[in-house]
C-alpha cells in the first residue's frame, strides 16, 4: 500500500495552491501570477502549483494579504477551519473539479 503524503508537503501544498487558484476564480496560472503582480512570475507559480518548489512564506503572505479569506493554515496544514467567510464552500467546489483533472 503506499504511504499518504505528509500534508504539510510540497506535493500537498501544491495541490492547495492549485484548489485555492480555482477557488479564487483564476482559470489559468498565468492569470493568477499576473493577478500577484510582480510578486511571481506565471513560470515560478507553475513550480509551486505542480509541486516542484515549495511555496515560499513572503509569497504566500503576499497571498493571504490580498485574498483575506486565504490563511497560511489552510495553505500549508490544509487547515479549513481557518478560511475565512464563505470561502471554505469555494474551497470544496474546487478541490472536487481539482480532483477530475488529476
Amino acid at each position: 500500500m503506499a504511504e499518504m503524503p505528509h500534508k504539510e508537503s510540497k506535493e500537498e501544498i501544491a495541490k492547495r495552491l492549485e484548489i485555492t487558484r480555482n477557488a479564487l476564480g483564476f482559470k489559468t496560472q498565468a492569470a493568477f501570477a499576473e493577478a500577484l503582480d510582480d510578486s511571481v512570475t506565471p513560470q515560478r507559480w507553475n513550480n509551486y502549483e505542480s509541486g516542484r518548489d515549495r511555496l515560499t512564506l513572503n509569497l504566500a503572505l503576499v497571498i493571504c494579504e490580498k485574498w483575506q479569506q486565504v490563511t497560511l493554515d489552510w495553505l500549508y496544514r490544509g487547515d479549513k477551519s481557518t478560511l475565512r467567510s464563505a470561502f471554505p464552500a469555494h474551497i470544496d467546489a474546487a478541490e472536487k473539479v481539482v480532483r477530475l483533472r488529476r
